[in-house]
Order: C-alpha cells, then structure tokens, then sequence
C-alpha cells in the first residue's frame, strides 16, 4: 500500500489457497508462479478458471499431458537429451501419484525413449 507502483508476489504459490492468501495478505497486484507449476500445469487453469487441483485431474489427462510434453521435449531437444531431462518432470507430474518411486525408478534408469514411453503407458493404464 506505500506503493505506487505495481507489486508483484512470488513464492511458493502451489494451489488456490497459497494463492489467496499472497493476495490477501500482500495486496499484490500480481502473482508470479514457478516451482508451483512443475509437474503441475493444472494449476494455471484451477487458478484462472477455479478447476480441478491436481489430485482431482483424471489419470488419462496427467498421461497425455506428459506424453506431449515428453514428444515436444523429443522434438525439441533430440531424443537422447529428452530421455535424460524427461526424467525429473515426468517425477514431478506422477509425485503423490500411487506406486510413482517405483516407476519414478524405472524410468531414471532406462536410456531408451521407446522403453520410458512404454513404462509411463503401462503406469497409467494401471491407474485407470
């Protein structure tokens, strides 16, 4: 409120709650989000539409959400260099999710595109 310029808050803003309350308790004019997102590209829609959090996102649109990421990742970056940094968002997108260490596992140690692929098609037919 001593300012005159615009403020904007960052930090730790995970879900709708966290959210509010930068805004509430800041006053900010605006909110930036980054590790919040990682694994997490619902939360842009829940805070602007007031969607579903992750964790009542259904497993088929997690699955072809980071099936996409993984193609553009391959497309992008080469298929050797996506399988590597593929790795740490594709933790992040199944994090919470049951049996992910075990699958999180499995995917850090295979350097084959087809094989992850294969594992993250295989997890998420089990879930559903």
């Amino acid at each position: 409120k001593a300012l005159y310029i615009p403020v904007i808050g960052n930090g730790d803003i995970k879900d709708q709650e966290t959210f509010e309350e930068r805004v509430k308790l800041s006053s900010v004019d605006a909110v930036m989000i980054g590790r919040g997102a990682q694994g997490n590209p619902f939360l842009f829609n829940s805070l602007a539409r007031n969607g579903p959090k992750k964790e009542n996102v259904p497993f088929q649109e997690i699955y072809d959400i980071v099936k996409e990421h993984y193609e553009l990742e391959a497309e992008y970056k080469g298929i050797d260099k996506a399988v590597r940094e593929m790795r740490k968002h594709i933790g992040w997108y199944i994090k919470g999710l049951p049996m992910a260490a075990k699958v999180r596992n499995e995917i850090n140690q295979t350097t084959d595109i087809q094989t992850a692929q294969e594992l993250l098609t295989e997890y998420f037919e089990h879930l559903t």
